[in-house]
């Protein structure tokens, strides 16, 4: 049987295979309990599955043009964050979940263009072998994206890293939440931060960054939560006599703060910069641009509704600074 040469998508996804039975009122779907973690091949009208990215051959084919698309599945079962779409045909309902909204639009917006071709082969073994690498490479991304924004990825990080460091970004978190009202900006300001030191520790551990290059970000931070609590003890003091507040001086310290995150952010970038993408560089910027800003933190610090977080980021700051890393020998 000629193999094909060509594929219009591919990638890594998470399937639920279930089986239909009935019809009508009495038609019952089977959903499995757990995701299988499978790669995939969109040939013309035909969606092949394979086990993972090392199997020579499909362990399912589903033809399109026998099924109906459902580009939005929703399902208190589903894990909150996850995108699912569907393909449903007469015995057969495939859930297709994905974790990166990016990757699951243009995955469900190639079934639906596909949906009234031709069926077609899997790929050949050469041609698909030939993929492979480029697939690790892409691989890799996701494991650090996944990794940094699931659930399951985050609770995994906050288990391995010192609590130092976790407890810090928890503190920031919640003050971004507070500061900008909004859950979503609070969690993107987490995520950022995670993917960071996720691409971080797996570069050091591949020997691609030395520890002592990560090491020029950390002191300007240190220095920089050492001059915030400071601001902070200042405010506290005077919470009953907000007068006596000593604002032009809180202005030039928080200005200090501002610089040295912002240098702490630099460090950071040129010490990643051959190994992370445009958007990812941009991203850091974003996120330290947001971090560091002299004006929004002496609103901050003057808002006494918001006093118990800012002394949770005093204190996690307080901790970090105890903390030491070592550079290798």
């Amino acid at each position: 049987r000629k193999m094909s040469e060509k594929f219009d998508k591919d990638g890594l996804i998470n399937i639920k295979e279930c089986k239909i039975t009935g019809k009508g009122d009495k038609k019952q779907v089977k959903r499995p309990k757990k995701w299988k973690p499978s790669y995939f091949n969109l040939i013309g009208g035909s969606f092949h599955i394979y086990k993972d990215m090392e199997a020579a051959s499909p362990t399912r084919t589903v033809q399109l043009k026998t099924c109906q698309l459902n580009k939005k599945v929703e399902d208190k079962e589903f894990e909150k964050g996850t995108f699912v779409l569907s393909l449903t045909s007469e015995d057969l309902e495939l859930l297709i979940q994905l974790e990166d909204e990016e990757t699951y639009k243009s995955i469900a917006d190639s079934v639906e263009e596909n949906m009234k071709k031709a069926a077609r082969p899997p790929l050949s073994k050469d041609k698909k072998m030939g993929r492979l690498a480029a697939l690790r490479d892409k691989t890799k991304k996701n494991v650090i994206d996944k990794a940094a924004t699931s659930p399951m990825g985050k609770k995994a990080i906050k288990a391995k890293a010192p609590k130092e460091i976790t407890n810090l970004i928890e503190a920031i978190k919640q003050i971004a939440k507070r500061e900008s009202n909004s859950q979503k900006k609070a969690e993107e300001v987490e995520q950022n931060l995670f993917k960071i030191g996720v691409k971080a520790y797996i570069l050091v551990g591949q020997k691609k960054v030395s520890m002592g290059d990560l090491l020029l970000a950390d002191k300007p931070i240190r220095e920089a939560l050492e001059i915030f609590s400071k601001c902070f003890h200042h405010v506290i003091d005077y919470q009953d006599t907000p007068e006596k507040i000593q604002t032009e001086q809180l202005k030039i310290r928080l200005k200090q703060v501002e610089v040295l995150v912002k240098q702490a952010g630099e460090a950071l970038g040129n010490c990643l910069k051959g190994h992370l993408s445009e958007n990812s560089i941009k991203r850091l910027n974003d996120t330290i641009g947001y971090i560091a800003n002299a004006d929004a933190l002496l609103v901050v610090l003057k808002d006494p509704t918001i006093y118990d977080d800012l002394n949770e980021l005093v204190t996690a700051g307080e901790h970090y600074s105890q903390f030491y890393y070592y550079a290798e020998d």
